[in-house]
């Protein structure tokens, strides 16, 4: 790679000291020129064409990606044709005040029916 790159400068430089020699008054490369000028035109004027071109194509393109990228906007309703149905609460059951002698109370009568059951059965 940096061997190409050698190469391609010293290419370049020996061919712009080439063209820097002048013949009657005139460097080679505007003899060069002169001979070659309309084609060296025509080709500046085809690349310049086509980079136009390209460049008009790309921004199109470009577009086009960007405006098919974007989401269609849907909209969406619920027809409300029909009411909802009235909720009816059922009502808040009594709070036992005092739970732990409620259980108390419970818990004496299971003692008293299992002691009756031992008695019946003696």
């Amino acid at each position: 790679m940096i061997g190409i790159i050698f190469k391609s400068t010293i290419a370049f430089c020996a061919s712009y000291i080439v063209l820097s020699f002048q013949f009657n008054n005139a460097y080679l490369f505007e003899h060069i020129n002169s001979l070659t000028g309309p084609v060296g035109q025509n080709i500046q004027i085809a690349l310049a064409d086509g980079f136009a071109q390209t460049w008009s194509k790309t921004k199109e393109m470009s577009g086009q990606l960007f405006t098919n990228s974007e989401p269609e906007a849907i909209e969406d309703e619920v027809a409300k044709t029909q009411s909802s149905v009235k909720r009816v609460f059922a009502p808040a059951a009594k709070k036992i005040t005092k739970p732990m002698e409620s259980y108390l109370e419970e818990l004496r009568k299971e003692e008293r029916d299992s002691l009756s059951q031992i008695i019946e059965n003696n």
